[in-house]
């Protein structure tokens, strides 16, 4: 580069530091593989106890701002887990496919099928067949790759109707409600008894006059934290996917879906920025954000997992970004204050 030119740059960014003047809370700028800018605050102290920190946070976070078309006024909860964030890293765990395979068709005999693996794209195919109590003959397919499993059925549509509506949540009656609980407390079990540590985070139900099912989303937790889904809403590949899907009625399991079974190998302690701190970094990276218009639903403290196997506590500020969908739109370091997640980046 031409001195001339790399001199007068400098003497622009000292100029231009000049002009601005302090910035209240300075930051470390660094640029990941894919060019994006994450801000880590250096004038934000850390030194705060973890315990100080998590008993100050209000039960909500009530917020008021401007967007380009209307006043937004947030009033929502705070989740906050039952013990204290770690920071640390990760180990992948093996796919239990027998306990799989035994809970989803325990009558049937599983047989290794090498076409489905390669239509699959999977490691491993297996396939069974099972005749039901309705008399319908039922195929289910398993495909096993190497950080999650995929299953579905053939056969079954007389208990899973395509042609099902989905009733959304606010909209659920009492009896709908109890139904979906349930389940809920079925599909708990299942991933229980398959060695699964995944956490219930969402509900679909569905129903085709008198016949009903459930389709449940899971996130991964560790140590009971959940960890954060990024699937769908990023193309940056420093993050760990880990979630489940599944599908359930009163008879039988549809769908299962498994991407990612993590579990700590190592953990030390944090200390966890004050809610103030939270609150300021909020405000300042929602003035220039693409996520202002959606509706905020909820606030989470709960771990961020990187594709280096390093896990660490964010605060995620979850939107609907669709009917009946909450995505995580701000994820902030809960340690350093630093931008971990933003959405549109």
């Amino acid at each position: 580069m031409n001195k001339r030119v790399c001199l007068f740059g400098i003497l622009c960014v000292s100029a231009c530091l000049w002009i601005s003047g302090c910035d209240k809370t300075p930051q470390n700028v660094e640029i990941n593989e894919n060019g994006v800018a994450h801000e880590e605050r250096v004038g934000i102290s850390t030194e705060n106890d973890s315990d100080d920190a998590l008993s100050s946070i209000p039960e909500r976070f009530v917020y008021k701002y401007t967007t380009e078309d209307t006043c937004k006024n947030i009033d929502i909860p705070i989740q906050i887990p039952d013990q204290k964030p770690v920071k640390g890293k990760l180990r992948q765990k093996q796919i239990p496919v027998q306990e799989i395979c035994a809970r989803l068709e325990p009558d049937g005999t599983w047989e290794k099928n090498e076409e489905l693996a390669e239509n699959a794209r999977a490691q491993e195919g297996y396939e069974t067949s099972v005749t039901l109590k309705n008399g319908c003959n039922v195929t289910r397919y398993l495909a096993v790759y190497d950080n999650g499993v995929y299953s579905g059925t053939n056969g079954d549509e007389s208990i899973f109707p395509i042609s099902a509506d989905m009733v959304s949540e606010k909209d659920w009656s009492d009896g709908q409600r109890d139904y979906v609980q349930d389940q809920q407390a079925k599909a708990e079990s299942i991933f229980q008894d398959m060695g699964l540590n995944f956490k219930i985070t969402g509900a679909c139900l569905w129903e085709d006059q008198d016949i009903r099912y459930v389709t449940f989303d899971l996130s991964s937790i560790l140590d009971n934290i959940t960890v954060c889904d990024l699937e769908g809403i990023t193309a940056q590949e420093q993050y760990i996917i880990s979630n489940a899907t599944l599908t359930l009625s009163d008879e039988r399991i549809s769908e299962f879906r498994v991407i990612g079974n993590y579990e700590i190998e190592s953990e030390e302690a944090v200390n966890l920025l004050n809610w103030d701190q939270v609150e300021q970094i909020f405000e300042e990276e929602l003035q220039n954000s693409d996520w202002g218009e959606y509706d905020l639903t909820g606030v989470k403290l709960e771990y961020i997992g990187n594709t280096d196997m390093t896990f660490t506590p964010v605060w995620s500020f979850y939107g609907e970004v669709s009917t009946d969908d909450s995505k995580p739109l701000l994820c902030i370091n809960a340690c350093t204050g630093k931008v971990e997640f933003q959405w549109g980046m």
